[in-house]
């Protein structure tokens, strides 16, 4: 549950939902709650319901016990939460009380309903050319949307720092930005791959044709994303399988020349040293220090006969051919293993001579 928090006070009304209210105050308590005092109540913060009839603190507490304790009431509001929603007081925590409670004196505040069918409060801007404008914020933001009025919704237009241009679009709309908002809502209508958009359609109250012109774009588009998320993953897959490939091969071809004294190169594989990788395999640890240098200065060594090369900066360690003489020897007892493990193999085929029928049923 989040625990930040708006200044506003929500109370919760069965029919209406959440309710802002302006008189309203927090009570501070040792319970841990959100409580907050209105009409004479207490209330709880994240559902916004009464939870006790008084401002009584030691009343309250004297009824969570009779409730069960602090652990019941929170399964209580929990239920509540997952039933009615968590508070705005919560899920608009950056929620300040100008913005819903803004002075009546102020002629330039209004409240209206975007065409997304969301509300808000829009604050009046005047202009050269004394059209009527707003913006979501009476800061003088730079990128702020302007937005204006249309058949009684609030319709963004561009941000505030393009002004100059939309002075001059407004006045040059065919039948106004209604007429403009119609044009443009009847070409998406009429064209089966265009999405139409909602907002225009809540403005010429056409959402039902909206709909159902938009039903089918959204079954091919979710269809078109099913088929690209299986694209990825079988992509994602061959990708991991070549790289898994590159990774057994490199690690062979090390193991080889490591046994046959030849040169032994350090590149990258899948964004890791091959080297460290190999010490890995064979479960010989190398100093932190160590494995830097190796990833870092090493670009390819050869070992034969207790003798070392190697092209690197800096010079080799104690450390790191001690290691490369444990990994010789684990890269040798591998080898003599799978050997092994083939000679057995091959004689159990050959022991495995057929049988003679003779006729006579076990």
């Amino acid at each position: 549950m989040p625990k930040k928090h708006s200044a506003v006070y929500y109370v919760y009304k069965r029919g209406e939902g959440f309710q802002p209210q302006k008189k309203a105050h927090t009570v501070k308590n040792d319970l841990g709650l959100d409580l907050f005092a209105y009409d004479n109540a207490l209330y709880e913060g994240q559902t916004g319901l009464q939870i006790h009839d008084r401002l009584d603190l030691p009343g309250l507490n004297d009824r969570i016990i009779l409730l069960g304790g602090m652990e019941k009431l929170r399964e209580i509001m929990e239920d509540n939460i997952q039933k009615n929603g968590l508070s705005p007081r919560y899920t608009r925590p950056d929620e300040k009380k100008q913005d819903v409670f803004p002075s009546d004196k102020d002629e330039n505040i209004v409240f209206a309903t975007e065409a997304s069918g969301q509300k808000h409060y829009y604050y009046r801007f005047y202009n050269e050319n004394g059209i009527e404008l707003f913006t979501r914020n009476s800061d003088k933001e730079y990128f702020a949307t302007v937005y204006v009025k249309c058949n009684g919704y609030m319709l963004g237009i561009d941000q505030k720092h393009r002004l100059d241009d939309i002075l001059k679009k407004l006045p040059a709309f065919e039948g106004g930005v209604y007429g403009e908002v119609e044009r443009q809502f009847n070409a998406a209508i009429e064209n089966p791959d265009r999405y139409a958009d909602l907002g225009f359609a809540r403005i010429l109250d056409r959402m039902e044709e909206a709909r159902a012109h938009n039903a089918p774009i959204i079954e091919r588009r979710e269809a078109e994303y099913e088929q690209h998320q299986i694209e990825h993953a079988e992509q994602e897959c061959r990708e991991k399988e070549a790289a898994e490939k590159e990774y057994t091969e490199a690690i062979a071809k090390a193991e080889k020349a490591l046994l046959a004294g030849e040169t032994v190169a350090n590149p990258k594989i899948n964004g890791k040293s091959l080297l460290l990788q190999l010490f890995r395999e064979h479960n010989i640890e190398l100093p932190l220090r160590t494995q830097g240098w190796v990833n870092n200065s090493l670009s390819s060594f050869s070992y034969r006969d207790g003798c070392f090369q190697a092209r690197c900066c800096g010079r080799l360690s104690d450390l790191f051919m001690n290691g490369i003489i444990r990994l010789h020897e684990a890269v040798l007892t591998k080898q003599q293993f799978l050997e092994n493990t083939n000679t057995d193999e091959e004689e159990i085929e050959a022991d495995a001579v057929p049988c003679e029928d003779n006729g006579i049923e076990p």
